[in-house]
């Protein structure tokens, strides 16, 4: 169970990574995983901006 777990947080990384591979919908999961990566980079974006007005 364990190595599912690893599996699918290095499938969800090489999607973010590899986005014209992520913008094909080939199922819900990828549409799903797809959507984390902008939220992931929306979050780390939005901290940058915060720390760099401090």
């Amino acid at each position: 169970m364990k190595n599912v777990l690893v599996d699918f947080f290095v499938l969800e990384k090489w999607l973010c990574f590899r986005r014209e591979i992520a913008n094909v919908d080939l199922s819900i999961l990828s549409t799903k995983l797809r959507h984390r990566c902008k939220m992931r980079t929306y979050v780390r974006t939005t901290v940058l901006e915060v720390l760099r007005t401090w």
